[in-house]
């Protein structure tokens, strides 16, 4: 277990060693940064794509359908469709 949890906080908090030079977002490795780049220039890190849930906005769609799959949104739409009743 201890062996699990020092390298998920190695990989995820501490080895963040490649950084853009426009927002300061830290990665683990050169090509997740050379992506992020990409799309920084591509619209100039705009977040376009908004949940209608809360407040929740991505610069790609596909981000915002992955956090429409996850927990933390269908508790959200959970508890907003109590309050509609």
């Amino acid at each position: 277990q201890k062996i699990n949890l020092k390298t998920h906080v190695d990989s995820v908090h501490l080895l963040l060693t490649h950084r853009c030079v426009t927002c300061d977002h830290g990665f683990t490795n050169s090509s997740n940064l050379s992506n992020h780049l990409k799309w920084v220039v591509a619209c100039g890190g705009e977040k376009k794509f908004h949940c209608e849930v809360c407040t929740a906005a991505f610069g790609k769609n596909a981000d915002l359908n992955r956090h429409k799959k996850s927990n933390t949104h269908q508790k959200k739409v959970a508890e907003a469709s109590k309050t509609h009743k």
